[in-house]
């Protein structure tokens, strides 16, 4: 609630200055867009904090307190995601930059050789620090909230967590899917032979 109502204050204080010229809106809808995440990442925290407790059958912590334990991890919360966002740019930069400068013909085919193997790696990590991205989007605040690290050390756990369960959280997200297609062919299949004649 808090979240959407600093947003939409700026928002709104965005539109007023937009009336005097469209670049005065630029800077509220920026530091909108900042506190809208800074904000959801903080409430996210303390959320999975709260969560935590549960868990661990502790007595749950007052509003407060969560709100105490997302301060105190604000770094960890918010510079994570924004991390893993953009890291998946270096691999794809050097990818861009090795195939605008070395000239395949003019390497040999040993060089041809290293260079395939070089393309294949970066576009692997490439892809794996997207996929990082997604899930670390996700899973950050859980991370913070039951291991309490910095920002290093969430990324580190981060990676390591996507590298062993990429797998195991697709299927998680498929299964649902995968249960409600019997229950479809069942349905069609009362319906045909209902309209059957």
């Amino acid at each position: 609630g808090g979240t959407a109502l600093v947003g939409g204050v700026l928002a709104g204080l965005g539109a007023l200055a937009m009336k005097a010229h469209v670049l005065l809106a630029l800077p509220f809808l920026l530091v909108a867009s900042l506190a809208v995440y800074v904000l959801g990442c903080l409430g996210m925290g303390a959320l999975s904090y709260s969560s935590r407790c549960q868990l661990q059958d502790r007595e749950s912590p007052t509003l407060r307190e969560a709100i105490q334990f997302a301060r105190e991890n604000a770094a960890a919360l918010t510079v994570t995601p924004f991390l893993l966002s953009i890291a998946w740019i270096a691999p794809l930069l050097a990818l861009v930059l090795i195939t605008l400068v070395v000239k395949i013909p003019y390497v040999g085919p040993v060089g041809t050789g290293a260079l395939f193997g070089v393309h294949i790696l970066l576009s692997a990590a490439t892809l794996f620090l997207v996929v990082t991205a997604g899930i670390g989007s996700l899973y950050t605040p859980v991370i913070v909230a039951f291991e309490e690290t910095g920002v290093k050390a969430t990324v580190r756990v981060l990676i390591e967590f996507v590298r062993r369960s990429t797998a195991r959280i697709v299927f998680w997200g498929a299964k649902p899917s995968l249960a409600q297609i019997p229950f479809a062919l069942l349905v069609i299949g009362v319906a045909a032979a209902i309209l059957a004649p």
